[in-house]
């Protein structure tokens, strides 16, 4: 604009004008009211460096109205934030929570299973670079070592078929310091976790890591309190309050089906009495009816 004639600005003041003219509202009131002060500047001589300011605003405002889809609706293809909720649903425009910004739906990956938009694929690229590979091989043996060995007592247990992989290597690490609680023993394909008491099914606070010769010899005591020393039963204590700590929601659920369990056993305890009262009660019915 700096090497325009006063004739060239004026006619691209006046083009600009029937331009943003087209459309009637409060930014295009305003752009065109400062178009014509500006114009009136000119025709009165004033110098260019005194309408800098004046020329910056009107680049402002003309760039807002570029960018705002209701005037220019080609420009939501190149804005990372939809200024219109509206155009934004019908270019299906997704906002990734991850990278906090929006992108279109072709840039995220479906899932039949998550009713909720995930991340974006590019988030989802840097986060497969940048997370850890862990080999689980051996915990998910010991996982399926566990699952048979509950099955096996068919007592219907079910604790074991809510924990995953993931918690199975929790309690080996974490918990149990990764070694038999008897003989230090740390190869994972030599060790399982047993019940505790053998009479209560497995949970991350009924169990004990051990060797599998020493799971065997643990699994045929009758009383396992008075089988091992205080100081050995404070240890697998505190493991066990340890766990309930952790895995406090699986606790209130495995409470929660208990209870439910045991009002199950009653009412259905309740309506078999019933029905054996009205059994004996009936021959009685049928002598009186017929004396």
């Amino acid at each position: 604009m700096k090497f325009l004639t006063l004739d060239e600005r004026l006619d691209i003041l006046l083009t600009l004008k029937h331009t943003v003219k087209e459309h009637d509202s409060r930014l295009t009131q305003e752009i065109i009211q400062l178009i014509d002060r500006e114009a009136d500047l000119l025709m009165r001589g004033i110098k260019e460096e005194n309408l800098s300011g004046l020329r910056q605003r009107i680049s402002t405002l003309f760039l807002q109205y570029i960018k705002t889809p209701t005037f220019n609706p080609g420009v939501v293809r190149h804005l990372k934030v939809p200024q219109d909720p509206v155009v934004a649903t019908e270019q299906k425009t997704l906002y990734c929570r991850s990278c906090q910004k929006y992108y279109p739906s072709t840039e995220f990956s479906v899932s039949s299973t998550n009713a909720k938009v995930g991340k974006c694929r590019q988030c989802l690229r840097l986060e497969n670079i940048a997370n850890k590979r862990t080999d689980q091989t051996k915990f998910k043996f010991l996982f399926k070592k566990i699952e048979k060995d509950e099955c096996d007592y068919n007592d219907g247990a079910r604790c074991i078929f809510f924990l995953t992989t993931n918690d199975i290597e929790y309690m080996f690490k974490n918990i149990w310091d990764s070694h038999s609680a008897l003989s230090e023993e740390s190869d994972v394909y030599s060790l399982t976790f047993v019940r505790w008491n053998r009479r209560e099914e497995f949970s991350p606070w009924n169990c004990i890591l051990l060797t599998l010769q020493e799971a065997i010899a643990h699994l045929k005591l009758e009383d396992v309190e008075g089988s091992y020393s205080e100081p050995f039963r404070k240890k697998i204590r505190y493991k066990h309050a340890i766990s309930r700590s952790h895995f406090v929601k699986l606790v209130e659920h495995v409470n929660n089906n208990q209870e439910q369990q045991q009002a199950n056993t009653l009412k259905d305890m309740t309506i078999t009495a019933i029905k054996i009262g009205r059994q004996r009660g009936t021959p009685t019915a049928m002598t009186n009816t017929s004396a």
